[in-house]
């Protein structure tokens, strides 16, 4: 053998060596990005995980504070004695714990009736909303004294309680208390279908 096919043979094992590493750097290359890509992948689908998991909780959160808030409605209305189960309004029973820690006695009393409210009919069938309405005349007070009655009566929770229209006049008297209210007073109460749940 001659000493240049000793060199050519030499020279094609070194290409063919180098080739082999260049394909072995490509193919560790590819795996490289591929194994990057799947791991960058696998990080941004994590971390739509955590955003999704922290607006969920967030969700929970809003609601949570929501159903609390609501539930404290519900429970002031029914300290309230806004809703009942039976016909017989409580404005009645209200006059009276009034006038009991008032002790106003000079009341006359005119029913003028009870209107519905159909506000929410279409929405729970089985509730209806009524508004007694009164009209009072309370004699032989002073302004303050009418003041005390009002509130007294609002506390006396027969449901949501609201002054209609008040009007004062002057006795013609000059000793002791001189005057005389003409108040017209409304009480809503939500009347709950008897069986349901609500």
């Amino acid at each position: 053998m001659s000493a240049a096919a000793g060199l050519a043979r030499s020279v094609r094992r070194a290409w063919a060596t180098l080739i082999a590493l260049c394909l072995l750097a490509c193919a560790a290359g590819a795996y490289t990005a591929l194994h990057w890509q799947r791991a960058h992948a696998a990080l941004s689908g994590a971390d739509a995980q955590r955003v999704a998991l922290r607006l969920r909780d967030a969700q929970l959160r809003q609601q949570s504070s929501l159903s609390e808030s609501l539930q404290r409605a519900v429970d002031a209305l029914e300290a309230g004695r806004f809703v009942a189960r039976h016909g017989a309004p409580g404005w009645r029973e209200a006059l009276r714990e009034a006038q009991r820690m008032t002790g106003i006695r000079d009341i006359a009393v005119y029913p003028l009736g009870e209107h519905p409210v159909h506000a929410s009919e279409h929405v729970y069938p089985d509730v209806r909303i009524r508004e007694s309405i009164v009209r009072l005349r309370i004699g032989a007070l002073h302004e303050v004294e009418l003041l005390h009655f009002l509130d007294a009566l609002r506390d006396a929770r027969a449901g949501i309680m609201r002054v209609r229209a008040c009007s004062l006049r002057r006795g013609g008297g000059t000793a002791g208390p001189a005057l005389e209210a003409h108040c017209e007073i409304g009480w809503s109460q939500a009347l709950v279908a008897e069986g349901s749940s609500r």
